[in-house]
């Protein structure tokens, strides 16, 4: 094997917590459990590159002799796997913006951080009309293609730091952040409006959609993530 007579220390990655680790395995009294040990952090390939793996070590004694075993294993499939199932139930699969569960997650830490800086925040709830005729006329394939393009649109007409989000169907949101007043929260919410309101090149025709937009505001209507996310459905 490429790695025979190399030391396991120098395949992983060096840090207070694999020093830890074998400092527990190797520098324990005698008199202490040998307890398995566990480690999850990044070793060395044979082509040079840093994958992530976990470590299985035990203690033993041998002929009088203390020995340790070490078994590391290569997890980047299962974290891989892991991530896939994160981005499944957190985010929207068609849009690629966050979903209803991580909109409401990240409004909540977003409450906090506006509590702490005492910067008003707003939530935008946009649904947009007419949608379901087009989706219903020229098919749920073109229909997707809208819901992509009004997607692309909110990006450009909105902050970096702006959180969007696709509810589902035709329904999504916007979380506008450091603002100074309520009329920040309105004008992007024309923004938005003005952006939807552009025609869309369906099949080889013009199409029109417009947007009804509620508006709810931190610390104005509410200092609560359900009540900002009701008081914006109300306002629509």
């Amino acid at each position: 094997s490429e790695l025979d007579g190399v030391p396991i220390e120098d395949l992983l990655q060096s840090n207070t917590q694999t020093a830890a680790f074998w400092e527990s395995l190797f520098c324990s009294s005698e008199s202490e459990q040998t307890a398995p040990l566990s480690l999850q952090t990044h070793a060395r390939s044979r082509d040079g590159t840093m994958i992530p793996v976990e470590i299985h070590a035990g203690r033993m004694l041998l002929n009088g002799s203390r020995r340790a075993t070490v078994v590391v294993r290569d997890i980047s499939e299962r974290l891989d796997s892991q991530e896939q199932m994160w981005r499944l139930a957190h985010f929207d699969e068609l849009s690629g913006l966050p979903n209803r569960l991580l909109f409401r997650q990240l409004l909540e830490q977003a409450l906090i951080d506006a509590g702490r800086s005492k910067k008003p925040l707003a939530v935008l709830l946009i649904d947009l009309d007419r949608f379901k005729l087009i989706n219903d006329t020229l098919g749920h394939d073109t229909g997707d293609e809208v819901l992509r393009q009004v997607t692309a649109r909110l990006r450009q007409c909105l902050s970096e730091t702006d959180i969007i989000s696709r509810f589902g169907g035709d329904e999504f949101a916007a979380l506008i952040r450091d603002i100074d007043d309520a009329d920040a929260a309105r004008a992007a919410a024309k923004r938005v409006l003005a952006a939807v309101d552009q025609p869309y090149r369906l099949n080889g025709e013009e199409y029109h959609l417009s947007a009804s937009i509620g508006i709810s505001t931190f610390p104005g209507d509410s200092v609560d993530a359900t009540a900002l996310l009701r008081n914006a459905e109300l306002a629509m």
